[in-house]
């Protein structure tokens, strides 16, 4: 099996207004708020440098359903970038960012790839490893069905298996729980590694096969 080398991101938030922060002053506050994007462009700027396989965006690249128009045109410069560069992205939209928003639709390049409302594969050739991508996009901003069901069992073992899901470990009420599933449910189908999202820290739930939390982008 050969060794491929990828980013594994979530939880973006673009163009938070940080509602909470409103006490602070205006200037730290303005910083605060460009903050998502500042953490954005250093994304993009290690992805160039580094030069991964492909990108993984396991879902809230947006803050809101509405998709503000800056947002949207920072992360449509992004995915250029890395279209230039020939870095596949993946994208999982999530609770935040759900197909049934109501936003101004911008078209992405050819280099990113948009998983549907149902779990859908994806496959890509990486130095001649065959690569599988499984994922969903939230439909709605509340999915409380374990969509884990809808994940088929990795088959092939001469491929890596990625599975993408942004949810909650069941259990866990610290987030609002969407999507929920259990370490046992993600180990069961045998992928290789499981990039979630939902959960703003970064934790290891599991070293191997790696089921990993990223944490939010800016920290």
């Amino acid at each position: 099996m050969s060794i491929i080398r990828f980013i594994h991101t979530a939880d973006l938030h673009l163009d938070s207004p940080f509602k909470g922060m409103r006490g602070l002053p205006a200037g730290r506050l303005n910083n605060l708020r460009d903050s998502t994007f500042a953490a954005f462009t250093k994304l993009i700027e290690y992805a160039l440098k580094t030069k991964p396989d492909f990108v993984l965006i396991a879902g809230d690249i947006y803050d809101g359903e509405d998709r503000s128009l800056r947002a949207q045109m920072k992360f449509h410069e992004g995915m250029e970038l890395l279209n230039t560069a020939s870095i596949p992205v993946f994208i999982s939209y999530g609770n935040h960012d759900h197909l049934g928003g109501r936003w101004t639709r911008f078209e992405l390049p050819p280099n990113v790839h948009v998983f549907a409302g149902d779990v859908g594969k994806a496959r890509l050739l990486v130095n001649g490893q065959s690569v599988s991508i499984y994922g969903f996009s939230y439909r709605e901003r509340h999915i409380r069905e374990a969509m884990i069901n809808q994940y088929p069992i990795a088959e092939n073992d001469d491929a890596i298996h990625i599975g993408m899901l942004h949810g909650s470990l069941a259990g866990d009420e610290t987030h609002a729980v969407y999507a929920p599933f259990t370490k046992n449910e993600l180990l069961a189908k045998h992928y290789d590694y499981w990039a979630l999202g939902h959960i703003h820290l970064r934790q290891h739930l599991h070293e191997l096969p790696a089921i990993i939390y990223p944490g939010n982008l800016q920290g």
